[in-house]
């Protein structure tokens, strides 16, 4: 049989490869030992690899959900796992690299025309990363993750349209995300009663978990525009049983969460706005049922906050600062957003803000910076002088700013460029698929593209994108966004799959 005659011939040079290689170890062994076990080790993993190409895609992108889930619940330090400078993040990048290389489907990633764009962004970047790396050395590549983590997108998307995998990524996120919810107040609670007794990172003073009520705003935006669109419970079974009881569970337990996240993050608090708006605009007439659900556990809940003797008086203090679990916090927050505030310390941190970005646009786009910004490797904050705390912050709290810093004006709009042709296709998927009735599909559309919106509007008021917590789930995220549109695009979940069934969510 020919089949398995090629078997044969392959298992037998794979032997004879794997003794020679042992062979030539074994004789640099006593010379060099670690580089020769090194060696041998990574042999006999590309080997391995060869052997389950096939395997290797689903696992990574089961390893990949593992991984973002982690980094939603436990924060930066999950994200200190690892032996420096290799931690789980990287960790999770060179297997991506290694099971779409091998298996053959990383070309799938590049059939989207959008993430040639991508690789353009990259480009620029490695151009201003690469000359940096002998001053700077990993501080260098430790910058750099704002541009490389985007290789995540290329490779979940490739992987998405090889599996047939996305009505198990939804089905996956549906299984999670109520636990998130509840776990909001409770992962609060620790960072501010017990944080000098959890445990630490290996090699770091970061606690796990560790709470950062931006990010979890982010989340809390995604969970929402979930729910509003339909996606939690399919869409037969939506027009016909409308708001169910599970699901006025799940909307206490998210304005609950709200509440921890919008009195401390003004990032937060902008980004589930944003997404909420987002869905109302596009789908007004799916989101109206369920928006009286959100105000009426709202009522509810404002209810027991001013059961306090005034608004000014918290329901809890806060861990960051002086700020308080309270209607009066909010309220500040939204408001320090656009304007001058009473508040000291929210008005402190904005003046900082805004005098640190407008430093940074006056030597970009006003000054000699303009074409190749500051490169990757230099410590911002000090350089640009708006350093504070205990030295170790190297970017403005806004991932806008620090690409034009780092990459200077063509940086900053290719940037633009990208990001906007992402928003544009997925808008006009959704329009597409509302008005040829694909109701999946523009559910899945718009559920995208709030989450990318709250991403988006949360990075623009604090370090996201420059840490693995943040930037791998934004570029995981649009990940999916360039699955799904070129999913949306073949008619089909995947090469040889039949079209969805929006029945079986």
């Amino acid at each position: 049989m020919p089949g398995k005659g090629l078997r044969r011939f392959r298992d037998s040079w794979l032997s004879a490869a794997i003794l020679a290689f042992a062979v030539a170890a074994g004789a640099l062994l006593p010379r060099s030992p670690l580089p020769a076990a090194g060696a041998l080790a990574g042999i006999c993993l590309v080997i391995t690899a060869a052997l389950f190409a096939a395997r290797l895609p689903p696992l990574f992108l089961g390893f990949v959900g593992t991984l973002l889930v982690g980094y939603a619940f436990l924060g930066r330090g999950f994200a200190y796992l690892g032996v420096p400078p290799i931690y789980i993040g990287e960790i999770a990048l060179g297997f991506g690299l290694l099971a779409t290389t091998v298996s053959g489907i990383i070309r799938l990633g590049f059939r989207a025309p959008l993430v040639w764009l991508l690789v353009i962004f990259d480009l620029w970047g490695a151009g201003r990363t690469i000359p940096y790396l002998q001053t700077y050395g990993t501080d260098a590549l430790r910058d750099a993750v704002i541009w490389s983590y985007s290789i995540f997108s290329i490779l979940i998307a490739a992987c998405l349209l090889s599996s047939g995998w996305l009505p198990r990524v939804l089905d996956q996120y549906r299984r999670w995300f109520p636990f998130f919810l509840i776990s909001v107040p409770v992962l609060w609670g620790i960072s501010r009663f017990a944080s000098d007794v959890v445990p630490r990172a290996p090699g770091s003073d970061v606690p796990i978990p560790s709470f950062k009520s931006g990010d979890a705003g982010v989340h809390l935006a995604g969970i929402a525009a979930y729910l509003l669109v339909g996606l939690y419970r399919g869409a037969h079974e939506q027009e016909r049983a409308g708001v169910g009881r599970s699901e006025w569970m799940l909307w206490s337990a998210w304005l609950i969460a709200v509440m921890f996240v919008a009195a401390l993050s003004r990032g937060g608090l902008l980004a589930i706005l944003v997404a909420l708006l987002a869905v109302l605009a596009l789908r007004p007439a799916a989101a109206g049922r369920k928006f009286v659900v959100v105000a009426a556990t709202a009522a509810l809940s404002a209810g027991l906050l001013l059961t306090s003797r005034s608004l000014d008086r918290p329901l809890l203090s806060g861990p960051e600062g002086d700020r308080a679990i309270s209607l009066h916090q909010i309220s500040a927050n939204l408001g320090s957003v656009v304007a001058s505030v009473q508040e000291e310390s929210l008005e402190g941190s904005r003046r900082w803000r805004v005098d640190w970005w407008t430093t940074i646009v006056d030597y970009t786009v006003f000054g000699d910076r303009f074409w190749t910004g500051k490169g990757f490797g230099v410590n911002l904050a000090d350089d640009d002088g708006f350093q504070v705390g205990d030295g170790t912050l190297r970017s403005p709290h806004n991932a806008h700013l620090t690409i034009l810093a780092r990459e200077g004006v063509p940086g900053a709009a290719l940037w633009v460029l990208l990001q906007g042709t992402f928003a544009l296709a997925m808008i006009r998927a959704y329009v597409r698929a509302r008005r040829t009735g694909q109701e999946f599909w523009a559910r899945v559309n718009l559920w995208v593209l709030a989450y990318w919106l709250a991403s988006l509007t949360n990075m623009a008021f604090d370090v996201v994108l420059e840490g693995p917590q943040g930037g791998i789930w934004f570029w995981s995220l649009f990940g999916l966004g360039i699955a799904v549109l070129q999913m949306q695009q073949e008619g089909r979940l995947s090469w040889g799959v039949a079209p969805w069934d929006s029945r079986r969510l």
